[in-house]
């Protein structure tokens, strides 16, 4: 049973997503240094999608955007709560099923 709102993420967005959902709320250039690379493109398509939402702005010089997981956050990954979430030492030691890891409008890559 597919949401005819259901969508793939590529794996950027997917990990971008994760950083967000685990350390939230987050800047843009904390995301960048997580990463490693760029990801304002990203950013933009989870707020279309409103799997994230703008939380405010932080304290510092320049005031940066704090991004949070948005409205649509849980119900694309099948989520009551952000408790849900498996913890990350689950997800660090691999005890995460594979099952887990591929939700619905959420398809997994070639191992």
């Amino acid at each position: 049973f597919r949401y005819k709102n259901r969508f793939r993420l590529s794996p950027a967005a997917l990990e971008t997503l994760a950083l967000i959902a685990y350390r939230q709320p987050v800047t843009a250039v904390e995301l960048q240094q997580l990463r490693g690379s760029c990801s304002t493109s990203l950013l933009r398509n989870l707020l279309e999608r409103k799997l994230i939402r703008m939380a405010g702005r932080k304290s510092v010089v320049g005031r940066p955007i704090l991004y949070a997981t948005g409205s649509n956050f849980l119900t694309h990954f099948g989520l009551d709560t952000l408790e849900d979430l498996p913890r990350l030492e689950e997800v660090d030691e691999g005890e995460v099923s594979d099952s887990d890891q591929t939700k619905e409008g959420v398809e997994a890559g070639p191992s």
